[in-house]
């Protein structure tokens, strides 16, 4: 007997298809998955890597494109209706969840019209456009974060965070004679803005520093791992970190972004944040993703317009390694823990 089918809509960013994969990989056991998505996004090659049947659908943005992609989009939106129906009748899937992407809104009108049982999961602590729409119209929503797309329909879910970063709050961090380990992650693209500025800042105060693991991202990191090395700074810089639970967990405070992943990992690893939320961020979502925590005394915030080596400095300059553990157990304490257990209950 064949499996019952659920289609899973995510795509464009990592930030939209990896808690999607989460959700995919609890579920896949009792159900046959299939994934929904655009045709350029990088969900052409993670989801097939990771053994998932994807239908793509015309499908693309029209935000900053210009007004003939403006114009097109009533006859783009049609032609993405009727691929997605097509899709439907094909698979003939008991659910539709949309986790964000192009292909997300057209995937579940269509479900929608076709009177399948329909859910969205906002991971921001500001909805996008779309689903803002679709929260109209869905059976279901699901957020990460309070008090967004407030409905009867809502129902807090918090972002699905691999279960070994969860774990690594249990252990014993690494310390340095009571200086403090710094971890510095910018994404998986890098962010100039703290590979320019932390190398100073941590120099200015290097008396206080134990070990530093700086993630450059994809950019060129040489340069700063010669500015640690020429300063005396024991510094581990790479491109990616692999295994982020070891990370986190040998860590007493993170600088980063605050993406909705990166807040939810913070959260529940219960470590320390300051938070420099990447300013051109749509609807500056970042930074009401990092009030989160910081409204709560839980995490820091310095936005990118303020965040000087100086000012950096001064305010790790304030903090010990005790006190850093104080404010991640009090982050710990707002973490959602079992996130992806309560997504998939919701679908099913």
């Amino acid at each position: 007997m064949s499996k019952p089918v659920i289609i899973i809509s995510a795509g464009g960013t990592g930030g939209h298809i990896f808690p999607a994969l989460a959700v995919a990989r609890q579920l896949a056991d009792t159900h046959q998955i299939i994934w929904v998505g655009g045709k350029l996004g990088m969900e052409n090659q993670i989801i097939p890597q990771n053994g998932y049947p994807l239908e793509t659908v015309s499908v693309a943005g029209v935000r900053n494109k210009g007004a003939l992609r403006k114009l097109m989009l009533p006859l783009t939106m049609l032609r993405a209706l009727f691929e997605c129906s097509l899709i439907l009748r094909k698979h003939r899937p008991t659910t539709v969840v949309g986790f964000g992407g192009y292909a997300t809104f057209p995937i579940l009108l269509a479900a929608r019209i076709l009177g399948k049982k329909t859910l969205i999961h906002e991971q921001n602590s500001v909805a996008g456009l779309t689903n803002r729409v679709l929260a109209k119209i869905v059976n279901q929503i699901l957020t990460a974060f309070p008090n967004v797309l407030n409905s009867p329909k809502t129902k807090l879910v918090g972002n699905p965070v691999r279960q070994e970063i969860i774990d690594s709050s249990t252990k014993v961090n690494i310390h340095n004679s009571g200086r403090l380990n710094v971890l510095i992650v910018g994404g998986s693209l890098g962010a100039k803005a703290l590979n320019d500025n932390v190398p100073l800042a941590l120099n200015s105060i290097k008396d206080r520093i134990g070990i530093v693991t700086h993630q450059v991202g994809r950019n060129d990191g040489s340069t700063v791992a010669e500015y640690y090395r020429e300063h005396g700074l024991d510094a581990n810089v790479v491109n990616f970190i692999d295994n982020m639970a070891e990370a986190y967990q040998n860590t007493d405070i993170i600088i980063c972004r605050a993406g909705a992943s990166t807040v939810a990992e913070v959260s529940c690893a219960g470590k320390c944040a300051i938070f420099v939320p990447y300013p051109y961020a749509v609807d500056d979502h970042q930074t009401h993703n990092a009030a989160y925590l910081v409204e709560q005394k839980a995490a820091f915030l310095l936005p990118q317009s303020k965040l000087t080596p100086e000012s950096l400095a001064s305010l790790i300059n304030e903090l010990s390694p005790e006190k850093c553990q104080q404010i991640g157990i009090k982050a710990k304490s707002l973490a959602i823990t079992n996130s992806t257990e309560l997504i998939c209950a919701a679908i099913l």
